[in-house]
């Protein structure tokens, strides 16, 4: 529940009390109260008294949410190969029935709906919602060495919500969760944080958006 706050809090531009942004982030009441307090003791939300929220520090909020969340210790994961390359991997998931496979590209790969660059990443981690059916429906390999695939199953809906789908029909996450999981990601994951998060502050209107 607190992981649906910080992601509604992060893609909703405010204001809006409590009760809204519980509706928002699909959470209980008592729960996004508790979140607010913490997160107005660490200044990372602007509150005048117990009113509305006027501000979010997101990018702040994002880091603060990684001290928490790790992207491979909180969502269970499996190394596969492709053995066709990344770019064979691309060319399944444009192929996909939605119907079939529901999936969200995350990690470097998930700047492309952003900077409109697409980055065929050595390792790209991919959301589904069945690890072993996604690998046989996708021909994926279990290997001992050499895998070029990192499949992950959400442990909360929320990672599945505010999807971005680009033209050529590719299925990303909502950037905030990109931004955390590259945040929490080996290798260079905190610096493309950075890259994906500057894109994310160069143009706010491409992800947030204001409570209907």
């Amino acid at each position: 529940a607190a992981a649906r706050v910080v992601r509604a809090l992060c893609d909703y531009i405010p204001h809006y009390g409590v009760t809204k942004l519980a509706e928002l982030a699909q959470a209980p009441k008592g729960t996004t109260s508790r979140v607010i307090a913490l997160l107005e003791r660490e200044a990372l939300i602007d509150r005048k008294g117990r009113g509305d929220i006027d501000d979010v520090d997101w990018r702040q909020l994002i880091i603060r949410w990684t001290q928490d969340y790790k992207l491979l210790r909180s969502n269970p994961n499996r190394m596969l190969l492709e053995p066709r390359g990344i770019p064979g991997l691309v060319t399944k998931l444009r192929a996909i029935d939605p119907r079939k496979i529901e999936y969200a590209i995350t990690g470097q790969m998930a700047r492309y709906p952003l900077d409109g660059m697409l980055v065929l990443s050595r390792l790209p981690a991919i959301y589904v919602r069945s690890i072993p059916d996604a690998a046989k429906r996708l021909e994926l390999e279990d290997v001992d060495a050499g895998a070029n695939v990192l499949l992950l199953e959400p442990f909360d809906d929320v990672i599945m919500k505010r999807l971005r789908t680009t033209r050529d029909g590719l299925v990303y996450v909502g950037p905030s969760q990109a931004a955390a999981d590259l945040w929490t990601s080996p290798d260079r994951g905190p610096s493309n944080a950075q890259i994906t998060m500057n894109y994310m502050s160069e143009f706010p209107n491409e992800w947030r958006r204001r409570p209907d």
